[in-house]
This record gives C-alpha cells, structure tokens and sequence, in this order.
C-alpha cells in the first residue's frame, strides 16, 4: 500500500566527543567570566540554570575568539546537509552562527520555546552527570487538541507519527540540530545532574 507522508519533521543528531571535550574547557571559561543565573518568564524554574544567554559582552568576545572558527565551519556543514536533506535551497544563506553557554543543575529546567529570527538551531552536550533529563520535542501540528491517538505499543518509536511529544536522552558528545521554529523543552532536573552545554542558533 502506498503512503505519502506529509509533514514530515526532521531532527539530526550525532556523536562527537573530541568536539566535547575541546569545548568544555572553552564553556567553563565563559561561564565563569560572564554566566548569570538565567531569567525566564518562570524565575522560580531555573534556580540552578547559568547562562550567557543576552550577555553582549560574551557575544562580542565570542565574534572575535579564533577557537570557534573550526566550529563555525563545521556547524555551517552540517546545517547544509540538514536543509538539503529537507530540499530547502540554502547556497545564499549565510548561516552566521550565535553562540551561547548553559549549565544547567538540580531543581532547574528550560521552559518551552523556540528559537525566532533563526532557521536553525542545535545544542552540543559538553558535559552530563547523573541522570540528566531529556530534550522534549513537541509535534507543532494542533490535531492533539482535538483528538488523541492510542498508539500500538511495541512498535519502534519512530513508527509514531502522531505523539504529541517525542524526548531525546541527552549525554556527552551528542549534538542534535532542528528547525528553529519546533517547540521544545528541558524539564526539570531533580537530582544532583548536571549539564553544560553549548547551544546554537544559525540565521539566513
């Protein structure tokens, strides 16, 4: 029986970890330098939650810190392959990427978001302790609103194309990369965990 299959949301993931272990140390310095408690519409969320995030001095230092030109390279690859595998033409994009540090602890998560004004987005897990929580993906598509579909258990996971979420475990070396606009979230840590990670976005 033929199929057509509509819609269809991508995510890419690898393993890297000699990329890890080469920015770890570059993370831990920025964090310390110019990390701040993150701040979300929840502050009670993220008590433990560190960030570069909307720190322009760790943006300027970044724009000039010659350690991520082989990332740059290597990123901008990717997300080449990434589009091409979803036949979007991007031989004009520039993909510049932006550059931010997390580590995240006990009792502190990330929100549901995306990521606008890019195209697409990714995060490269530095390091992991314990049992860290997933990355939650969540189906874009509204149908969950009005309907809920019983799955047959059993079957591979990727079989399941109409769950309204889709968690990824996380550990050190993983890089994933989606399209910007796909909802996604860190629930909260409770226990001692702990993750740093080096998250990307690469706009147009």
């Amino acid at each position: 029986m033929p199929f057509i299959n509509l819609f269809p949301t991508t995510i890419f993931a690898e393993h890297n970890q000699r990329l890890a272990d080469d920015y770890l140390p570059v993370a831990e310095e920025y964090l310390n330098r110019f990390g701040k408690k993150f701040s979300n519409k929840h502050e009670e969320y993220s008590p433990n939650h560190i960030s570069t995030y909307n720190i322009q001095e760790a943006t300027n230092c970044i724009a000039i810190d010659s350690r991520f030109n082989n990332l740059n390279i290597y990123l901008q690859n990717m997300a080449r392959v990434f589009l091409d595998d979803q036949n979007v033409e991007h031989k004009y994009y520039k993909l510049d990427p932006f550059y931010l540090f997390n580590k995240i602890g006990k009792h502190s998560g990330h929100d549901i978001h995306t990521h606008p004004e890019s195209i697409v987005s990714g995060c490269i897990y530095l390091k992991t302790s314990g049992e860290v929580p997933p990355i939650i993906f969540y189906d874009p598509r509204p149908v969950h609103k009005y309907y809920y579909y019983t799955p047959i258990l059993g079957r591979l996971s990727d079989s399941y194309k109409l769950f309204p979420e889709y968690s990824i475990p996380v550990y050190t070396g993983l890089i994933i990369m989606w399209n910007s606009w796909m909802e996604h979230e860190v629930p909260i840590s409770y226990n001692d965990s702990e993750r740093i990670t080096l998250a990307f976005n690469l706009s147009k």
